[in-house]
């Protein structure tokens, strides 16, 4: 090998050293920054794992309030199926009650009528020398109005006996009485 040899491969030699101290120097800068970056990503996956361990919590926390909310549902459910049920109950029983007011209007209606002919019952009296009376009435209750008569007989001195009757509306009624008078 000639000097000449010699000097053009120690240049080339020189690039080549000249070149690998830059790629060094750059892969040591570049080395530099993944050792940071590699800090920074160390940081953030403990960060992260505070978060998932925050997370896990949290999801254990929100599992057994799904799992009370489906039972507090179906006790609902439940109870509104049981709830329906005593609607149902309360809705005849109005029904009934509402049937029932009605005849009990219906009837107050027959008491007043039958309240005008009793109101319009007459006494029974015979006078002392009398064999027998008849009398009649008329009787008022609210808008009724009730006619009633009576007829008396003398049995003896004694006795007398008595029939009565009344109407009023639709209704009417009646009486028998006995008096006895000692003299």
């Amino acid at each position: 090998m000639t000097t000449e040899q010699n000097t053009m491969d120690i240049a080339e030699n020189r690039a080549d050293i000249d070149s690998n101290s830059m790629a060094i120097a750059t892969n040591s800068s570049n080395i530099s920054m993944n050792s940071d970056n590699i800090s920074t990503n160390a940081d953030n996956i403990s960060t992260n794992g505070m978060a998932i361990e925050t997370n896990s919590d949290a999801i254990a926390v929100n599992t057994t309030g799904v799992s009370e909310n489906r039972t507090a549902i179906a006790s609902n459910a439940s109870n509104i199926t049981a709830n329906a049920a005593r609607i149902g109950l309360a809705e005849t029983s109005i029904r009934a009650n509402a049937d029932q007011i009605v005849r009990i209007n219906e009837d107050i209606a027959d008491l007043s009528s039958g309240l005008a002919a009793v109101a319009s019952l007459p006494d029974m009296y015979l006078s002392p020398n009398a064999k027998w009376s008849a009398a009649g009435g008329v009787g008022f209750y609210g808008d009724d109005v009730g006619v009633g008569a009576t007829l008396a007989f003398r049995g003896n001195d004694n006795w007398a006996f008595g029939a009565s009757v009344a109407t009023a509306g639709e209704d009417a009624t009646g009486k028998l009485q006995i008096r006895y008078e000692g003299f």
